[in-house]
């Protein structure tokens, strides 16, 4: 048990090479001493799963976790404690090639069935209500995912302590949470306290440390602090890259987030550079319909769009939409705010009409599936105004447009960018972000 402890540690820490490498030993020995079914080498085998799906061999991780699941359930039992952390594993991989649904139904069971086994705040099923969380924010009900996050997150602090690697955890997803509501203020302050907590318990280079200070940078750049934003996406990315390389998961989105930083800032051609990489990248390793090969895809419409003639980013937006409403469903924030992208390059290709009625058609799914004040929602509706501004109903148009400058102003701020190019009468775009998984 201790040289499993060792292994999981080592992860953590963010040693995945020399994790790797002890796992692979002790397997080899483990099978040959102990049996191939002992509970002991399955549970080895479910770290080292673990430790593949942070290198980004997302395939072996659950070709390995699939296995090792049948094994337990076969020869431990389905509800043992060990088949449980399997299962909620397995969800993992699942969530890690873009099968968002069936992660959801499975951590759903999990919980459920931990909950009943060992009570709400037994560790392990404080572990799956995690999981179970991440499920329902990649599904986009992220709503369910805050009041579970904060649940959790207080038994937590109850049970283990404030800097206890879980604790934080949950912190960072709270505050991924806050972020999807559109709460930025509240994010930068748990995201800085939660960077601070792993500095002090794990170091500056460990996964979660790195991936914290990445998920910072975005509450800055979407509470418009664009340029503090950049500065600490830059810093993080070189960590990845100076510790991990550029392939591992983490290192393509922190990749992904930087090329949002540049283009917030006006550099569209090395944000279409970058991205381009990391779309390229994704295609290969993930496919062409991955939820995060079309994030990346969404981002580089707005950036073509910003860079050159209007009809290569109009194409690619109306592939991704449709490629988006296809494999997470027409409500998805993905898909609505691609929706967004979409009618801005229509309008600028004075497909006027068209543009309109998908931002009608986006604005009401946005007001019913977010909040009226949400700002990807206020965001949609500025686009609508610059949209009937430009087709010539000046009356809609510029009551509209007084009324979202007022919600900009109460819900982030007079000088926000969003608010500024609204009042210049110009389009906002919406970028994404892959999320931990």
């Amino acid at each position: 048990q201790l040289l499993i402890e060792q292994v999981r540690y080592l992860g953590r820490r963010g040693e995945l090479d020399a994790g790797l490498e002890l796992a692979n030993e002790l397997k080899a020995i483990w099978t040959a001493d102990l049996g191939a079914d002992h509970r002991i080498t399955l549970h080895l085998r479910f770290q080292r799963a673990n430790l593949l799906r942070l290198k980004g061999r997302l395939r072996e991780a659950r070709d390995e976790d699939e296995d090792v699941l049948a094994r337990q359930r076969a020869v431990l039992s389905p509800n043992h404690p060990h088949t449980l952390m399997t299962a909620n594993s397995w969800a993992a991989d699942l969530r890690a090639l873009g099968d968002f649904s069936d992660a959801l139904r499975e951590d759903r069971q999990s919980f459920e069935l931990l909950r009943h086994m060992f009570g709400e705040d037994h560790p392990q099923t404080l572990a799956a209500a995690n999981n179970l969380a991440v499920s329902l924010r990649l599904t986009g009900n992220s709503v369910a995912a805050r009041r579970i996050d904060r649940e959790t997150l207080e038994c937590y602090r109850a049970v283990l302590g404030r800097e206890h690697p879980n604790t934080l955890s949950t912190a960072a997803n709270l505050a991924r949470d806050m972020r999807e509501a559109g709460e930025y203020r509240e994010s930068i302050e748990l995201l800085n306290d939660t960077y601070d907590g792993y500095c002090a318990v794990l170091g500056k280079d460990s996964f979660e440390t790195l991936r914290t200070a990445k998920s910072l940078a975005v509450s800055l750049r979407k509470a418009g602090e664009q340029i503090d934003a950049k500065r600490l996406t830059e810093e993080t990315y070189q960590h990845y890259l100076d510790r991990y390389g550029a392939t591992p998961p983490d290192s393509r989105a922190c990749a992904l987030n930087l090329a949002c930083d540049y283009s917030a800032l006006d550099d569209k051609p090395r944000a279409t550079e970058i991205i381009t990489d990391v779309l390229s990248a994704y295609q290969q390793e993930l496919g062409e319909d991955h939820p995060y090969t079309l994030v990346a895809a969404n981002n580089l419409v707005t950036y073509l769009r910003g860079t050159g003639p209007v009809e290569p980013a109009t194409a690619l937006a109306e592939r991704t939409l449709t490629a988006l409403r296809e494999r997470l469903g027409d409500d998805h924030p993905f898909t609505l705010s691609c929706a967004v992208n979409l009618a801005n390059c229509l309008a600028d290709g004075d497909r006027l009409a068209e543009a309109e009625q998908i931002e009608r058609d986006t604005l009401q799914r946005m007001r019913d599936k977010l909040v009226p004040a949400h700002p990807d929602t206020l965001v949609c509706a500025a686009n609508l105004a610059v949209i009937l501004s430009r087709a010539g109903q000046a009356g809609e148009a510029i009551e509209l447009r007084q009324q979202t400058l007022a919600d900009f102003s109460r819900v982030l701020g007079e000088h926000h960018p969003d608010a500024g190019r609204l009042r210049e009468w110009l389009f906002s775009n919406r970028d994404l972000e892959p999320q931990p998984i």
